[in-house]
């Protein structure tokens, strides 16, 4: 150990400063020296600090006049720097309240930041030490709203011969972004999507994409996903194990019987098809076409 210290930072100090303050242990290449306990451990300390005669510091002010555009709003004045040490005659120094005031920096209409420098107001015989002016930068942003919009999702990346349905049908989302943006939204303006690029048949839990102008966000979704089913448009064909497919039934019409002409009352006799000859193949067998015929014969005698 070489040297002890106790330090304590003035910057800004305007009247005498009182520190209870740590003393440090310091070796010769002015480390801290550690597991060495100084004697006191903290020692009082007191420093008067009293004002340059001549001489005094101040805190700017930026004045400002007229008001950002419809859908604007002042968030911060910065002016750079923000104090600044005056000097000059001691009277007319005495006269300077705890700031100095720059000239009028207009805002009017204003849809952005405004920067300007500035000139400080100062009464005859003062000045600034840094110079009698100072650069401002007056931060301007769009004033936000927050609206919820009910959308009906579109459907992307369907594939051939698909369909699909979803439930819910509409979404509630939640948008927010600048004042004179929002009030500009038209109907076509934002949408919601759900991808289902590469899906097959199935059931699907899908989160919705939602999609509208630069510097309008989608704060929420509800719900947040979406159950989709997608259903094959084209019917399956049954096919039989030798690997044909099963025909439709095949209708079967009876030839039309003969009817006695007009005249005296015939007495007629008919020969008919047995069972066997008229009987449908099953559809089980489909090489084989169903057939079916039907014979009759028919002799009339007049009545004398």
């Amino acid at each position: 150990v070489v040297s002890a210290e106790a330090p304590v930072y003035l910057r800004g100090a305007t009247a005498q400063v009182e520190r209870l303050q740590t003393v440090s242990l310091l070796n010769r290449s002015n480390q801290t020296v550690a597991n060495v306990r100084a004697e006191p451990a903290a020692v009082d300390i007191s420093i008067p600090v009293e004002r340059w005669p001549g001489r005094r510091s101040v805190a700017v002010r930026v004045k400002l006049t007229g008001q950002p555009a419809f859908g604007y709003r002042l968030v911060r004045v910065t002016p750079d720097p923000s104090t600044v040490v005056l000097y000059g005659d001691a009277a007319a120094l005495d006269q300077v309240p705890g700031s100095v005031e720059t000239e009028s920096l207009s805002l009017e209409g204003a849809t952005g930041n405004v920067q300007a420098r500035l000139q400080l107001l100062l009464p005859e015989g003062v000045n600034a030490s840094e110079g009698n002016s100072v650069a401002v930068n007056a931060e301007i942003v769009p004033i936000e709203d927050s609206r919820t919009v009910t959308l009906r999702p579109i459907v992307r990346g369907l594939g051939e011969n698909l369909k699909a349905d979803f439930s819910p049908e509409t979404v509630d989302v939640i948008m927010s972004g600048p004042l004179t943006l929002m009030n500009s939204l038209g109907p076509d303006d934002i949408y919601a999507s759900l991808d289902i690029n590469g899906l097959q048949a199935g059931n699907y839990v899908i989160e919705p994409n939602v999609i509208g102008p630069e510097n309008i966000r989608a704060e929420g979704i509800l719900p947040e996903t979406v159950e989709v089913v997608i259903t094959s448009l084209v019917t399956p064909t049954l096919s039989t194990p030798g690997g044909g497919t099963i025909p439709p039934p095949s209708t079967v019409t009876p030839d039309t019987v003969p009817t006695a002409s007009s005249g005296p009352t015939p007495t007629a006799t008919s020969a008919v098809a047995s069972p066997a000859e008229t009987e449908v193949p099953p559809l089980s067998t489909p090489r084989r076409t169903a057939t079916a015929s039907a014979t009759s014969e028919a002799t009339a005698t007049p009545t004398p």
